[in-house]
């Protein structure tokens, strides 16, 4: 069956019509393919894009233009990831405290040696190599270091390519933060903590 016809199928059950459909019509499809449990949020788009393409081919504008679709794929991608029981994992850079523990121990892949550090990332959350210099953009941002002073360190032109994917803002300032970058703050009183003094 293609996904034209599962569609048709639907529509021909709830007594509902399939071309051209309401917005409506193929949301409550939506909620029906959801329900069945078999189709997953990333597959999504290949259930809805042929009931787009027959309406287009038909003269008709496609029903999922409505602006109800984006908020119903998050939906969607919710509702499944409640079903499965865990979001999916977000990259994160690596911690400073964690790169000052691998320093440390005088390793060159503070990926490969978490274990022995006994760091390990929080749930929800995997660690990457790539992401040191990410890490270190995002600690320093932390503590207050000025974005320009980051993207100059990391030889960015433009600050905003080290705000958009280098700095993650979810980043708490930690003493190994303040030990690595505290020095970058022209006024920083030598205390750490997440409020620094001046502008």
């Amino acid at each position: 069956m293609t996904a034209w016809e599962r569609f048709q199928s639907y529509c021909t059950g709830a007594w509902l019509r399939s071309l051209p459909a309401h917005y409506t019509t193929v949301a409550g499809y939506v909620s029906w393919l959801h329900t069945g449990g078999t189709v997953s949020a990333d597959s999504m788009g290949s259930y809805l894009s042929p009931v787009d393409t027959v309406h287009e081919l038909a003269g008709y504008p496609p029903p999922t233009a409505h602006q109800i679709f984006p908020r119903l794929r998050m939906g969607y991608l919710r509702l499944s990831t409640a079903r499965a029981g865990s979001m999916p994992l977000y990259t994160a850079p690596l911690p400073a405290d964690v790169i000052q523990q691998a320093l440390a121990l005088g390793t060159k892949n503070s990926t490969t040696e978490q274990r022995r550090l006994g760091a390990s990332p929080p749930v929800g959350v995997r660690w990457s190599g790539k992401s040191l210099r990410s890490g270190a953009a995002s600690a320093a941002n932390a503590v207050g270091v000025p974005l320009a002073v980051v993207a100059a360190y990391m030889e960015h032109s433009q600050t905003a390519v080290t705000a958009r994917s280098y700095i993650d803002a979810r980043f708490l300032p930690t003493a190994a933060a303040w030990d690595f970058f505290g020095r970058y703050i022209s006024d920083w009183s030598g205390i750490p903590g997440p409020v620094r003094k001046g502008g």
